[in-house]
């Protein structure tokens, strides 16, 4: 991955980077969450990086909300959602780069909480917060999960990373050399590129964690996981993503790290497929529990999987 040397006086200790395409209506709340946080041009890069979005709304929501505060930053034609990741990474001129999405969000004190730790502990290769899963309107529903009980460095975190993907984009910053030299995100993968790449993150030093939430996911029916969810795209992804995972970790934990990712897939799909058949979208659901049995056969003996197929049978 080309990353741009801006080492020196001038480099700033953050890059905010914030990649869109033709969205307005969550923008807005993610510019502003950011903005509340400002720590000043000298120390903060922000930046929109828009996938060529056809009409100058987004433009214009930027200039109007970031008042010359935030570049904005627009592809000459769409080059995909990876394609305008790997931009951001390679925009970035700050030590510490993060990668916020246009429908999430950050909450008081998550820049700040993250430098003071980043800044004690220069091991450090990333920076992790605990987030939370939001409603399309903002109303948090969900706490992730409790990494560790207090502030400090995840010396141990490689097999708990291997064998799920814990961490959302949002609540997670990367040393900007880091970036570099683990590579870019990989083409193959769609719904799980972000989670191999944390694993890569991991494979390369230790994560600093903050327990409080400070960061926000927004889950809603507009955004690439629903649509992929419909037609079990997403689980084969995953299937494919724990091959490619387990092949890159030492020889000591790469069985287990495998056989666990591979009951988490199995899981993952056995939820989607009983929540899309309680919303009577059985075609998805059929395809999730299929999915299921092709990651894991035995978990379609648990009483989730049986009463998901049973509703699928009966369509109530």
């Amino acid at each position: 991955m080309s990353v741009t040397p801006h080492a020196g006086v001038g480099e700033p200790f953050w890059s905010v980077m914030i990649p869109t395409y033709k969205r307005t209506t969550y923008l807005e709340a993610a510019l502003r969450s950011v903005l509340a946080q400002d720590e000043g041009p000298e120390r903060m890069q922000i930046e929109v990086v828009d996938n060529c979005s056809p009409t100058p709304d987004v433009q214009a929501m930027v200039q109007r909300v970031g008042a010359g505060r935030i570049t904005f930053f627009q592809q000459k034609s769409n080059l995909g959602m990876l394609a305008n990741w790997q931009t951001c990474i390679s925009r970035a001129r700050g030590r510490w780069v993060h990668i916020l999405h246009d429908d999430d969000v950050v909450y008081d004190g998550f820049y700040a909480r993250l430098g003071e730790g980043l800044r004690q502990s220069p091991e450090a290769v990333a920076g992790l917060v605990r987030y939370a899963y939001m409603k399309s309107d903002g109303t948090p529903v969900q706490k992730s999960h409790l990494e560790a009980p207090a502030s400090g460095l995840l010396r141990d975190y490689l097999p708990l990373i291997a064998a799920r993907n814990r961490i959302q984009m949002a609540a997670i910053v990367v040393r900007r050399d880091v970036y570099g030299t683990a590579g870019p995100f990989r083409e193959d993968l769609v719904y799980t590129l972000d989670w191999e790449m944390w694993v890569r993150v991991a494979l390369a030093g230790p994560i600093w964690y903050e327990p409080e939430v400070l960061a926000g996911y927004r889950t809603h029916d507009g955004n690439e996981t629903s649509r992929m969810t419909e037609t079990g795209a997403d689980t084969i992804d995953m299937r494919r993503a724990v091959e490619v995972i387990s092949g890159q970790l030492p020889a000591g934990i790469r069985r287990s790290c495998r056989r666990a990712g591979l009951a988490y897939v199995a899981e993952s799909a056995l939820e989607k497929a009983a929540v899309t058949a309680y919303r009577r979208r059985y075609a998805a659901s059929r395809r999730q529990l299929w999915q299921a049995a092709k990651a894991r056969w035995t978990a379609l003996l648990s009483g989730k999987a049986l009463k998901t197929i049973a509703r699928n049978i009966v369509r109530v």
